[in-house]
């Protein structure tokens, strides 16, 4: 009995370690998907942030903050679109945000130039 009751605990133990194991690996998951959310939130505030300035600038009609403007949304929707953080859903909402701009913008009789950027690991750019 004394053999049964001994190895009834070392299976136990067994169960209970690989449950830690089980364990440690989700916290390490969550904590990866946690990192990769706080890049994309802080990707897509500074994203909207350099839209927004870019819009202001050709409303404003300044030439020189237009092109300064552009290229900084360019950038940072090139540090979304190429990250292996974004998803598909992420590029589209980045070409959705631009497309909608610029429809408002050319609506408001406005000469629009599109910023163009690149899709991951890809050279091609919406236009």
């Amino acid at each position: 009995m004394a053999v049964l009751a001994q190895k009834e605990t070392e299976t136990k133990l067994k169960e209970l370690e690989v449950k830690e194991i089980e364990l440690d690996n989700k916290r390490s998951q969550i904590m990866l998907e946690k990192a990769k959310l706080n890049f994309i939130v802080k990707a897509f505030n500074d994203f909207k942030s350099s839209l927004i300035r870019w819009v202001n600038s050709v409303r404003n009609d300044s030439t020189l903050d237009i092109l300064i403007n552009r290229q900084d949304v360019e950038e940072k929707a090139n540090r979304i679109t190429e990250s292996d953080n974004a998803d598909e859903s992420d590029v589209l909402l980045v070409d959705n945000m631009i497309g909608a701009e610029v429809t408002a913008l050319e609506k408001n009789g406005l000469e629009v130039t599109r910023p163009n950027y690149r899709r991951r690991n890809k050279l091609d750019s919406f236009t």
